[in-house]
């Protein structure tokens, strides 16, 4: 009895975390699957800009491609990271949460219904802002391919 009250919150915190990252996944699934709304994504969807930035990476010289590739594999986490940031910033504006100046462009204030497409406008701007706009004068990436 005692054994059973003890682990209940731990099987329904582990079935609420596994069903709000099959949602998170869900969501991105689908999100990736429509077509960006970045125009330098060129009507790609996500997953199909991401497999253009890496069949571009796959194509620069190998010291090239070792800095590009760590930026890929990250790229995804950090996108749902700043996405969830940002969104946040905008439910609760006067929150005491600090985003220094950047070129991504999210609402002053939303409502909760407004926060998944916020999220997903980010998590695309992040992507673009990444591999299309800001790049250094070595081992750049060449143009997305529609």
């Amino acid at each position: 009895m005692i054994k059973t009250l003890i682990l209940l919150p731990l099987r329904l915190g582990s079935m609420v975390t596994i069903f709000l990252l099959a949602s998170l996944v869900a969501f991105v699934f689908y999100n990736g699957n429509q077509p960006m709304t970045v125009p330098e994504a060129k009507g790609l969807t996500y997953i199909q800009f991401m497999d253009d930035r890496w069949q571009a990476i796959q194509n620069l010289p190998d010291e090239c491609q070792a800095r590009w590739t760590t930026i890929w594999l990250t790229q995804l986490p950090l996108d749902l990271l700043y996405g969830t940031l940002f969104t946040a910033k905008a439910l609760y504006p006067n929150a005491p949460i600090r985003i220094g100046p950047t070129s991504v462009t999210v609402p002053k204030s939303i409502t909760w219904s407004e926060a998944p497409a916020t999220f997903w406008s980010v998590v695309e701007q992040m992507g673009v802002i990444t591999f299309v706009r800001v790049q250094g004068r070595e081992c750049v990436l060449p143009p997305v391919q529609s």
